[in-house]
């Protein structure tokens, strides 16, 4: 819906109480085990930082993972208004707090989990191609108990496949896929709806300003 002068869009807004709310059990219960278990695989087996993807695959990989993350960003974030039609939207200081956990924390951390063990590790016995049809799945359908929907989760499904294909050919390094991951969970969760109502309430404040000339002229 468009707004009109002197009537805001409506958008719940999501606050920093809001979101530690949330993290405050997400960070032990979710974010701590998925890097807990490779940390215990690199130190208890025989397996290298590098088996799982941890290395870094050379310079010429960084831009071309920053744009692709950018134009994934903006992707989520029309996805989010277009299909899924959420309307929440963060306060400033809230878009800060959980773009930096979802882009220091959560990407790094599903990352290692669903393309460092699940491609890199699984893939040495049932092939890179099966690893990435199972990795892909799963990673669909662990976003189930969110209660996203059924078209969130073929999103993140699909962009689970997009990360899975980032890490193989990328020489089965997590850099590119943590880039891209976490501009696509910003785009869809935090920056992208920000900036979607920063833009509505420039619209907003225009078309009140634009209205208040029409009746001082008229």
């Amino acid at each position: 819906a468009s707004s009109t002068p002197g009537t805001r869009m409506s958008s719940r807004k999501v606050t920093v109480k809001n979101s530690i709310s949330w993290m405050k059990w997400d960070f032990p219960f979710r974010i701590v085990p998925m890097i807990a278990i490779p940390a215990m695989l690199i130190l208890a087996t025989p397996l290298s930082a590098k088996d799982i993807g941890l290395y870094f695959s050379g310079a010429h990989t960084l831009l071309p993972a920053i744009l692709i993350g950018i134009i994934i960003g903006v992707v989520s974030w029309a996805f989010r208004v277009k299909v899924l039609k959420w309307n929440s939207s963060p306060t400033t200081p809230d878009v800060l707090l959980e773009t930096t956990y979802y882009c220091v924390l959560n990407a790094p951390a599903e990352e290692l989990v669903f393309r460092g063990i699940m491609i890199g590790l699984l893939g040495n016995y049932i092939g890179n191609p099966t690893a990435l049809f199972i990795s892909t799945l799963v990673f669909g359908a662990y976003h189930i108990p969110a209660k996203w929907g059924s078209k969130a989760v073929a999103g993140v499904t699909a962009a689970g496949f997009l990360f899975g294909c980032l890490f193989l050919i990328t020489g089965e390094s997590l850099i590119a896929p943590m880039i891209v991951h976490a501009f696509a969970t910003s785009g869809l969760l935090s920056t992208g709806p920000w900036v979607e109502h920063f833009l509505k309430e420039q619209k907003w404040k225009t078309k009140s300003k634009d209205a208040e000339v029409h009746r001082y002229l008229s």
